[in-house]
Parts: C-alpha cells; sequence; structure tokens
C-alpha cells in the first residue's frame, strides 16, 4: 500500500528530512520541505518515524493510506555522545550538521551490509545500490554529488583508522556511527573529507566487568518480488517478422514460411516445453539462503577491558552462481595505564570469498542477456529431437565429450547463453584477506589539554582461484 503523510513538530511546523523506514527493513524515505513523505510498504507494516533530538514514533500500517504524525523533542537523546574527528561532544553542544546512528539499530537490520543498512538512517544520505552481487558496498552521497569528475564518495574512518569501505565490518561490532555533513571535521582530515565524512566507533572491552558471551544469527531467505516477462516462442516469431516486414528486410530463414514456422515450434516444443525457453527462470535462485552467526566475549579487570567477536556470513546471491562468504575475527583491548594514562589497541582479521557473475554489461552481462536471449533455443544441445536442417548451426563446435560444449548458443540474438555462462564463472573464487589493526595512546596532561598519539597497520591480500574451460 502507498502511504503519504505529513510530519510535524509540537509547535505544528513542518519538519523537513525526518527519516520514515519500514520496521525491520532498509526501505524508506525522508520528508521534503513541506515535511511530506510518501512510501510504498505492506498493508501489515509498521513505520518508523526518526529525527534528532526527537522521540523516535513507530506506527502500524494497518492499511491506512495517509499517517500523519507530531514528533516531540528529546532531551535525553541531546545529551548523548558524537564522536568528532578526534574527540567526542555532545549533540547539545555541537553545532555542526551531523547525524548519529547506534550501533544497536544497525544490528536489527540483519543485513550483512553496513552500507546498505545507513539509507534511510540518516537525513540527507543517500546509499544506492549499483551492483546486485551479494556483499557488494553501496554508493554513498552525502548531501548529493560534489563534483562532476572527482570522487563523490565520502571519507570512512574506523576507529581512527581512514578506510575507503567499511563493508568488511560485523555490524554487530559497531558501537557507534557519526556521519558529519559539512566543513567542521574536514578541517582535521583535509581535502579526503570533501565529501562528507562517516566516523565509525567499534565496541571496546567493559572494565570491571565479568567475562559474558553472547550469540547473535539469524536465516533467511532472499527472492526477487519482481520479474519481467518476456515473449514466448510464438510471439517471439511473429513480432521478429512484423519486424522484418515493417524495416522492409527479407524475413529470417527459419520463419519464412509457415512450414518453417511449425518445423520451429514443433523443436520448441519438444526440447524447450510449448512456450520455449524462460531465461528468467533458468537463472534467477529462487529462495536464496543467507545466515550470519556472531559470538563474543566480553569482560575485564579494573585496568583492563578485552572484546573478542567470531563472526560469519553466507550469502547466495539471487542469481544463480554468486555467493559471499565472510568471516572475520576481532579484538579490542581496552587499557588503564594510570590515571592520566589510557591505552586502547583493537586489530581486526577478515577474510572474504566472492562467487562473481557478469553484470553492468549491456553486451555480456549475465542478466542483459537472459533478457536478450531468444526463447527459440534450448539450454542444452545435447540429446535434441527433431532440429530443422535450417537450425542446424546450433551444433557448431559442438563437443561431446566437453561439459562446457552442451550449452547452446543463442540462435537469434547476439547474446551469450547465460546459464552456460553462469556455470563457467561459479568455478572461480575470488579470496581477500585483511589485516586491519589500531592503537592510540592518551595522557591527560591538563584537564582541559590531552595528548593523543596513534597508530594504524592496514594490510590486504588477493587471491583469484580462475577457471577457463578450452574448446568451443
Amino acid at each position: 500500500v502507498k502511504v503519504t503523510g505529513k510530519v510535524t513538530d509540537n509547535l505544528n511546523e513542518p519538519m523537513i528530512g525526518v527519516s520514515i523506514v519500514e520496521k525491520g527493513t532498509t526501505n524508506g524515505c525522508i520528508t521534503d520541505i513541506d515535511g511530506k513523505y510518501s512510501i510504498q510498504v505492506p498493508s501489515n507494516g509498521t513505520l518508523v518515524f526518526s529525527f534528532v533530538g526527537m522521540k523516535t514514533v513507530e506506527i502500524a500500517v494497518n492499511n491506512k493510506q495517509v499517517i500523519n504524525v507530531a514528533l516531540e523533542s528529546d532531551s535525553k537523546e541531546l545529551d548523548e555522545v558524537m564522536v568528532v574527528a578526534y574527540a567526542t561532544a555532545k549533540k547539545y553542544s555541537f553545532t555542526g550538521a551531523a547525524a548519529s546512528v547506534k550501533g544497536e539499530d544497525i544490528a536489527k537490520l540483519q543485513t550483512s551490509s553496513i552500507s546498505k543498512a545507513l539509507e534511510g538512517t540518516v537525513a540527507g544520505l543517500q546509499a544506492s545500490a549499483t551492483s546486485g552481487q551479494p556483499g557488494t558496498d553501496a554508493d554513498i552521497r552525502i548531501r548529493g554529488i560534489g563534483s562532476i569528475t572527482g570522487s563523490t564518495t565520502p571519507l570512512y574512518v574506523v576507529d581512527g583508522l581512514p578506510q575507503t569501505g567499511i563493508d568488511y565490518l560485523n555490524p554487530n561490532d559497531i558501537e557507534s556511527i557519526a556521519v558529519h555533513k559539512d566543513a567542521s571535521v574536514a578541517a582535521i582530515y583535509g581535502s579526503r573529507g570533501a565529501n562528507g565524512i562517516i566516523i565509525i566507533t567499534t565496541k571496546s572491552g567493559s572494565l570491571e566487568n565479568k567475562a559474558q558471551v553472547s550469540y547473535d544469527g539469524y536465516v533467511g531467505w532472499q527472492t526477487p518480488w519482481k520479474r519481467p516477462h518476456m515473449l514466448n516462442a510464438a510471439d517471439y516469431i511473429t513480432y521478429k517478422n512484423l519486424a522484418a516486414d515493417n524495416a522492409g528486410q527479407e524475413r529470417v530463414a527459419a520463419f519464412a514460411t509457415q512450414e518453417n514456422i511449425d518445423a520451429v515450434l514443433n523443436f520448441v516444443n519438444k526440447n524447450s516445453g510449448p512456450n520455449g525457453t524462460d531465461w528468467w527462470k533458468e537463472i534467477i535462485n529462487e529462495g536464496a539462503f543467507m545466515h550470519n552467526h556472531n559470538i563474543s566475549v566480553n569482560g575485564g579487570t579494573k585496568n583492563i577491558g578485552i572484546l573478542s567477536s567470531l563472526a560469519y556470513t553466507d550469502q547466495d546471491g539471487i542469481v544463480k552462481g554468486s555467493n559471499y562468504k565472510r568471516i572475520s575475527w576481532r579484538n579490542n583491548f581496552n587499557m588503564k595505564i594510570s590515571k592520566r594514562v589510557s591505552l586502547t589497541a583493537n586489530v581486526g582479521i577478515i577474510d572474504e570469498k566472492r562467487q562473481l557473475i557478469d553484470e553492468n554489461n549491456p553486451a555480456t552481462g549475465t542478466v542483459f542477456s537472459a533478457m536478450g536471449a531468444d526463447p527459440i533455443t534450448p539450454v542444452f544441445r545435447n540429446n535434441l529431437v527433431d532440429v530443422p536442417i535450417f537450425l542446424s548451426q546450433i551444433y557448431n563446435g559442438y563437443e561431446p565429450n566437453n561439459l562446457y560444449s552442451q550449452y547452446s548458443g543463442i540462435l537469434f540474438s547476439n547474446k551469450r547463453n547465460p546459464v552456460g555462462q553462469i556455470q563457467r564463472m561459479r568455478q572461480s573464487t575470488y579470496e581477500y584477506l585483511y589485516v586491519k589493526a589500531g592503537a592510540n595512546l592518551e595522557i591527560k596532561l591538563l584537564d582541559f589539554l590531552k595528548f593523543n598519539s596513534r597508530f594504524g597497520m592496514d594490510i590486504s591480500r588477493s587471491l583469484t582461484d580462475g577457471f577457463q574451460p578450452t574448446g568451443h
């Protein structure tokens, strides 16, 4: 159901930039300059309205098409601490354009991608998926595009260490995320912060706490909510002939006479079914399985706190052959050396494995090929029956003993066989290993003056286990 409405404050003034999110998902929007919004949600869903300094409101849709909300101020939230570059500040005393997101709110979304989880949670932040591959970053923009030719990606800072991306992080390790939209923090990081800065703080060990072991996990399935409907074999022949006639061109030989058309449809019926090949159905993974598990140990003594977390993520893509696996082990140490000296340190090891499909390429992309391949061509060319002589080219280059030669070449469109392409590409695995570590020594010289010294290490290695079949 499409829900519209208006969000106002306690003075009945319209509020711009209020985040409206469907509870438990990343489906969201923000209010415009008049405080109005529009969002598509299930009739039994729940909308969550949130804004910095205001109390969060949850409202059940219950088939309502218009929901107007008046938000109340939340003085407690204004007392929360926000990370500002090398220091912290309370929200009420911070005058820059910034917003913060709690780690527990990110963990509730049950997603393997932190960048995608930010969508709809921060006003002025746009997170758009540029890839359908599981485990890929969203393209984040803060306050729109600031450059035509240069990079528009914000700077990420994780525990004081600048990063180019954040999706290697385990969502359960996040303590808080601060999104800075103006130049107030960029003064420290220079031109790298021109497109905004996202500062992430991970959880640290608790002092004077007994060891606590916690587990968090979920299991889910993904499926496309909508699919394109392509022409069946008979309709394809009709429109192919109609296009040739309207262009004043000669018809394709296989469709030139009714006798040939009958032979083609008989071939299709006996080898692919009455409607021909449904390429979209052949490549889509209905009910793609995903699961995530996280176990952590947290505790410490009077002067030392330790947090260690181990997480595993496995996600199949909705296109067959795509998969993402991640194992991450993160250790945070918090040491109080003396009354005025403290040391924090962290080290993380992340191992990622990906199986990819060809995408974002209109010529060779798997999904593009599935939408452009004709329904006449069967998926496989071994054990075919009643092949008309004018379709004998389907056997060109056929090698019975070559597993990858069994896939048919597309007969009437310049596309690759998407099923054969998936089978070939799923044999290749791309592995990435990251070691990320940092340390911060803080000395309190005076009550109003602190000295900080930071160290960071970022090591990565990539390994491709590739496969390319020989022959046709």
